[in-house]
């Protein structure tokens, strides 16, 4: 994307082609870095993509999930907390722990239903995780997350408590 960005005279229709070559392709790793291309180069064309697979955003490659993510900033904030919400469904646990991550620093003391959505998803990835290390790590943002809301944790006390007597 970097000749494209200094050079565009040179590839002139380069996001309409990476736009036509996304939605074609079926390989995870090239669609992840068509994303990238058009995150960082035709704003407008990813955010029209990221609209297109909306509703499939929880069933696509990790990678792109993360790509999204990862280039949260080159979106508007709107869409990114929907597709925030969307990635909580992931089957991966990194993606839902990245999202839910997101959603709590986008969304601040504005937005409760945010808070309430992130602090499930942590409490379900502390249930399904083995490892101590991911608990503790896990456990830390829920701690931060009750720290900026008071009550937020009150629905979840059962599971919270069935996690610590493990």
């Amino acid at each position: 994307y970097t000749i494209c960005r200094e050079y565009e005279h040179l590839i002139p229709d380069a996001p309409e082609l990476m736009q036509t070559f996304i939605d074609a392709e079926s390989d995870a790793m090239c669609k992840c870095n068509a994303f990238v291309f058009l995150a960082h180069c035709a704003m407008s064309e990813a955010a029209e993509w990221l609209i297109s697979v909306y509703d499939q955003l929880p069933s696509l490659g990790e990678l792109l999930q993360m790509s999204i993510m990862i280039h949260r900033h080159h979106q508007p904030q709107y869409m990114i907390i929907g597709c925030m919400f969307e990635l909580l469904n992931s089957s991966s646990h990194a993606v839902k722990y990245k999202a839910a991550t997101t959603l709590t620093t986008l969304t601040l003391r504005r937005r409760l239903p945010a808070a309430k959505a992130a602090a499930s998803c942590f409490v379900n990835l502390v249930i399904k995780e083995s490892g101590n290390n991911v608990k503790l790590i896990v456990l830390d943002r829920l701690d931060t997350l009750h720290l900026k809301h008071d009550h937020i944790l009150d629905g979840l006390a059962m599971d919270i408590l069935r996690v610590l007597s493990r």
